[in-house]
């Protein structure tokens, strides 16, 4: 449920009573998706575009080869689907013979990516989906950002990029939140890899080592592993500050001194690091990277 249905049950206003039968069902005792999620081509794939997105014919087009790998999975269960402005889950749902309730992969696929921004379709209705389905979103600015979307998950995907079967977890310990994170999340999730995936090289870099040279060598650099963990604070600016979107979430690490010693002082860009320090030639395709932050899955 969203932060505004919570407040409205809170204080005893009505949620659309299929919405509230959706959520009681997934807290039931029950085997979730009929079918194994790993078989595209017995849960199926879907994409999502607003149907007054202008943008929306060039990202399909830039999108093509990740489109045309996931109709290959997911064969006769592949879609594209169309949102229309205002509708709900339930009048979408119906719209393609799918009423609410569990998965049905013949009328609505399992997994759905929506492509486009919040205006055209919002967030409410993605987390009304991603009740029952595996829903998630990509939006860029430019058709090019999309074709490099594309092209990144196809080569890893297919194996024409590899990376060395190496995890990363990084734990920023500075103030007393960050130090439990590094302590209680970030080691534990270290060791449990290293003990149960021999075959990969396990790092754990917290304390001192988490600095913003060592995590630009991580994301991108020479040290790139294949999966990247982070746990740190994620920088937070007001809704129209200029700074906000470039800098939005931006990890902190182990160069800002702490609360202690920075009290009440600007952060310095040497103290975070943020999109901007990605480098043109870094490497990142084919990493998965977890930011355990304030943000770190974007702004809504």
């Amino acid at each position: 449920a969203t932060m505004e249905q919570l407040v409205d049950e809170a204080i005893g206003e009505t949620l659309d009573s299929n919405h509230s039968a959706d959520l009681r069902e997934v807290g039931s005792d029950h085997l979730g998706v009929a079918e194994d999620p790993r078989l595209l081509d017995r849960v199926g794939w879907a994409v999502i575009t607003a149907e007054d997105d202008p943008d929306a014919a060039a990202a399909l087009q830039q999108l093509e080869p990740l489109l045309t790998l996931r109709q290959e999975a997911a064969g006769e269960l592949f879609r594209k689907f169309v949102y229309k402005a205002g509708e709900t889950k339930n009048r979408f749902l119906a719209r393609y013979g799918k009423g609410s309730g569990p998965v049905s992969p013949d009328k609505v696929p399992y997994y759905l990516l929506i492509v486009g921004s919040p205006e055209h379709i919002p967030f409410g209705f993605q987390y009304a989906l991603d009740v029952q389905y595996a829903v998630g979103r990509i939006h860029f600015a430019t058709p090019q950002e999309y074709a490099n979307y594309a092209v990144s998950v196809v080569a890893a995907e297919t194996g024409s990029i590899r990376l060395p079967r190496t995890a990363a977890f990084v734990g920023v310990a500075r103030d007393q939140a960050t130090r439990q994170s590094a302590s209680y999340l970030v080691a534990p999730l270290a060791k449990w890899m290293a003990d149960h995936a021999p075959d990969w090289t396990t790092q754990h870099i917290d304390g001192d080592a988490a600095t913003k040279s060592r995590l630009n060598n991580l994301l991108g650099g020479t040290e790139s592993p294949a999966f990247l963990f982070m746990a740190t604070h994620g920088i937070t600016f007001p809704a129209e500050h200029p700074d906000q979107r470039r800098r939005q979430g931006a990890l902190i690490c182990a160069d800002w001194p702490g609360p202690e010693q920075w009290a009440d002082k600007p952060l310095l860009p040497e103290f975070y690091f943020g999109g901007e320090d990605v480098g043109v030639d870094a490497h990142v395709v084919g990493q998965i990277s977890f930011t355990f932050a304030c943000y770190g899955a974007g702004t809504p």
